[in-house]
């Protein structure tokens, strides 16, 4: 699947993404989604995967907005906090996908 994604202009990265990839991507328009432990997130115990979208990171936080029950649409969560739920259990599992409308060159 990933390579008919690639042969309609789409990338496939293979490595774990960053906070840095984050804020480079959201730079560019695009939207992310990104697949954390939110029992991790929300300091409870064991594993809930769950998908998040982040909005904006600054020095100390990452806002994003959770569609979960009760949804959040601007939460503000530290960035290790984040980086915690985001890698669990490992930093390896680390994903998120980016989508963006194409640019339109004429």
């Amino acid at each position: 699947m990933a390579k008919k994604f690639v042969q309609i202009r789409g990338t496939v990265d293979y490595r774990a993404p960053g906070l840095a990839d984050i804020k480079q991507l959201l730079k560019e328009g695009y939207l992310i989604i990104c697949n954390i432990n939110s029992n991790c997130l929300y300091n409870y115990s064991g594993y809930s995967g769950h998908f998040v979208l982040p909005l904006e990171l600054d020095e100390a936080y990452i806002m994003i907005h959770d569609p979960g029950l009760p949804p959040a649409p601007s939460l503000k969560v530290p960035k290790a906090a984040f980086e915690k739920a985001w890698g669990y259990p490992s930093e390896e599992d680390k994903n998120l996908l980016a989508i963006r409308k194409p640019l339109i060159t004429t």
